[in-house]
């Protein structure tokens, strides 16, 4: 059966391309992945609150700066009062354009869920082409598109941010490379130049993994053509045989589209790295959202049988890993399943491509023939074409190193740490956290040899019985692969809810915190800014890190700290708005710290809000302290803050840690000034000092508390920095402390520094 004969119909059928269907059909299930988005565009979100929340904010930001007389590049509503760069161009710069025409007739929420559902119904129509230039068969293609549509990677990671849901531009980028191959044209290296571009300007990460694809399987079709060369000279059958060679002219095509891609890319790629930061008065460690150590990489791996393990939002096959492997994957990496259909059609694909030729060509009920010109590859009863197994190689190579560099970089005998090939990317592509997205490489390369193993299938197979193969295989696929039901979306109001709303009508307000004071770059962190977008009220919450709001984010972290009013007023925040439920979840903490009547004078409660959502009851108060005439900022060697029993603020210090103290006044003052501090292990020998002497010494062995005390202290007019040092071990800190503190090794904890009138 040819093309023409597969598109034939009668009336207006005939008209009618076999694609139009097929895609419409990829289109309704699109719509049924990510309903009720569709119904409901503008209220709808497809997925969970994460990192859309900060996307939909900055896409807000940006169209709407004007309005506020300041420049996209630079919010004043995030980190107030320092304010807080903004990144508008980066290297997904093509994401970054689509958004902004799509900004020009409609809002961020719109944006975002056309964004979502075109990748859904792009991913299916560019395997579909690619499969369809490989084998040739439509019926296949459709199954491919379907498979790649279906990917529960792809479904997963599009509910948490838009540059993880650009998929579809990875088959188009592998089909362009395949043309490029057969016929190395200028022409065809442009087309190699714009895909390659494609995917990295909607999403560097797959940029990435398509630089270390490339090689990969290019090293795989070359092995084999030269293994099979050799086979063939051994038995005497080289007469009419192809020369295996690099050819020089694809060569230096190939080096050009190299050099245009780093000339495009890499300026965007340092440009947008550097527009989020600026020279800042108190620089801090990074936070913990940012943290790349290689624990933080291990912790972003995949575990090899991810790839086995059904997801566990599956509706059918879930049951299977909740049940008998309760603990054993996450929604992160149990997203790499592949699916028993998949995994069945491309071990058949393997095993005819790799099995010697007598028992494949008997396998296969033929011999070795090549497509004929202009028929495809439809239909042939002869055995896998060379370029098809050349193929087979190469995706075989190239998935097993993506599978590799999707597992820890290290793994633990007793007390050795023993290095995987993925610790590589711990030092070549330090930004990079999360190795288990290289799954996306390794899916893409299973589907690929999923449709080449059902092609050769269903050269077996003719008439009705081949379609209802197919119809079956897609079938079983969708169940389990699928995500849904229940369907993945939340629901955003043309009003912010409970307190949010309420503030919008208190007077006086020209700054605000919001506590819990959530570090940036958690999702609630960004829900308060989602609904900024909504009351526009400056907050002190959102600023990134290596910012002065940050550094004073982690000062005014504790609402409990009698400190925290007077150094609010200092800083022109007129309101705090204290969310409980929020409080209660983030922190953990008991009842009696969750009771606002411990909140310290010098806050005004002006109303409370009453409500039922994820914030639950909400605290509007009025700062009524006076403002502060110092200031503590926590640098250094000093981790981010969190909340102890007791409403006690604690801080994890490795060896160096720097208080600078802001002298506000103008003047020269004197103070007093404590700070707790508490021992984690051995003993520690420990030191304050100023520029010019040692202020204070003591040691601490075991659990050892004490306070650091300096009765009378004089801070200059411009402040001072305070260093403390600390000598002796320290100890490893792991697991769920390690993730929260943002390290993994500390000496002693602090408190929050009190600060007094001077003592004699």
């Amino acid at each position: 059966m040819n093309a023409a004969r597969e598109s034939a119909g009668t009336g207006i059928t005939r008209r009618i391309p076999v694609e139009v269907p097929v895609f419409l059909a990829y289109a309704a299930l699109s719509a049924f992945l990510t309903w009720p988005v569709l119904k409901d565009i503008t209220h709808k979100v497809y997925g969970i609150p994460s990192d859309n929340l900060g996307a939909m904010w900055t896409w807000w930001w940006i169209k709407n700066a004007g309005a506020f007389g300041a420049s996209p590049s630079f919010s004043p509503l995030i980190g107030y009062p320092f304010g807080q760069p903004i990144a508008v161009v980066t290297s997904e710069f093509i994401l970054d354009l689509a958004v902004r025409f799509l900004m020009l007739f409609t809002n961020q929420v719109v944006a975002l869920n056309i964004i979502i559902y075109s990748s859904f119904v792009l991913s299916g129509i560019t395997m579909y082409y690619l499969v369809k230039y490989i084998v040739g068969d439509r019926r296949v293609a459709f199954f491919g598109g379907l498979a790649y549509l279906l990917s529960a990677y792809h479904a997963f990671h599009a509910m948490l941010f838009p540059n993880l849901a650009m998929t579809q531009w990875m088959p188009l980028y592998v089909l362009v490379l395949l043309v490029f191959l057969k016929k190395p044209s200028p022409r065809n290296a442009v087309l190699l130049l714009l895909s390659a571009i494609l995917v990295v300007g909607t999403c560097v990460h797959y940029g990435l993994f398509m630089a270390v694809f490339t090689p990969v399987f290019l090293i795989g079709r070359y092995a084999y053509k030269r293994l099979r060369a050799g086979r063939l000279r051994r038995a005497g059958e080289e007469r009419g045989m192809e020369p295996v060679r690099v050819n020089r002219n694809t060569l230096v095509l190939a080096l050009l589209v190299i050099l245009a891609v780093v000339v495009v890319v890499l300026p965007l790629f340092l440009v947008g790295n550097s527009q989020s930061s600026r020279d800042v008065n108190w620089p801090t460690r990074s936070t913990t959202g940012s943290l790349r150590t290689i624990e933080m990489d291990h912790a972003g791996s995949a575990a090899p049988w991810a790839y086995l393990l059904p997801e566990k939002e599956n509706r059918f096959m879930g049951w299977f890993s909740r049940k008998l492997f309760p603990s054993e994957t996450t929604g992160w990496d149990n997203s790499l399943y592949l699916g028993l259909t998949i995994m069945a059609l491309a071990v058949l694909a393997v095993l005819l491509a790799v099995l010697p030729r007598g028992k494949r060509d008997a396998a296969a009920g033929g011999e070795e023939l090549r497509a004929p010109p202009g028929e495809g590859r439809h239909g042939l009863r002869g055995s896998m074409p060379v370029e098809t197994r050349a193929t087979v190689w190469g995706l075989v190579a190239a998935g097993v190193v993506a599978f590799i560099f999707s597992m820890p970089p290290y793994f633990n005998i007793g007390s050795r740490r023993i290095p995987l090939p993925s610790i590589l990317m711990h030092y070549t592509v330090p930004w990079l956290r999360w190795y288990m997205r290289y799954g996306a490489v390794v899916i893409l390369c299973a589907v690929l040899l999923a449709c080449i193993g059902l092609w050769r299938l269903l050269a077996r197979i003719s008439g009705a019985w081949s379609i209802l193969l197919v119809g079956v295989l897609s079938v079983l696929l969708f169940l389990e692969m699928t995500l849904v039901p229940p369907f993945k979306y939340f629901t955003v109001r043309d009003e912010p809810p409970g307190v949010f709303t309420r503030i919008t009508s208190v007077e006086g307000v020209k700054g605000l915190v919001i506590y819990p004071a959530f570090e940036p770059g958690f999702f609630s962190s960004q829900l308060y800014q989602f609904y900024q977008t909504s009351f526009q009220e400056p907050m002190l919450n959102g600023g990134m890190e290596n910012s002065d709001g940050e550094a004073m984010r982690r000062t005014i972290y504790n609402p409990f700290n009698p400190a925290t009013p007077s150094i609010l007023s200092r800083l022109d925040i007129t309101h705090v708005m204290y969310l409980d439920r929020m409080f209660e979840d983030y922190e953990g903490t008991d009842k009696a710290a969750r009771e606002v009547t411990h909140l310290p004078p010098g806050l005004e409660l002006v109303e409370r809000v009453a409500d039922d959502d994820l914030f639950g009851s909400g605290y509007i108060y009025r700062v009524t302290a006076q403002p502060a005439d110092l200031a503590p900022i926590y640098r250094g060697d000093i981790t981010t803050p969190h909340m102890d029993e007791g409403r006690v603020t604690v801080r994890l210090m490795e060896k160096a840690g720097i208080i600078t103290l802001v002298n506000y006044t103008g003047r020269d003052v004197r103070t007093s000034l404590r700070i707790p501090i508490s021992n984690i292990n051995a003993t520690h020998d420990i030191a304050l000092l100023d520029i010019e002497s040692v202020l204070w010494k003591g040691k601490l062995s075991g659990d050892e508390s004490d306070v650091i005390e300096i009765p009378d202290l004089e801070v200059p007019e411009e402040g001072l920095e305070l260093g403390i040092s600390v000598t002796g071990p320290d100890l490893p800190i792991i697991g769920r402390e390690s993730e929260v503190f943002g390290t993994r090794a500390a000496t002693i904890k602090l408190g929050d520094v009190v600060l007094g009138p001077a003592r004699p």
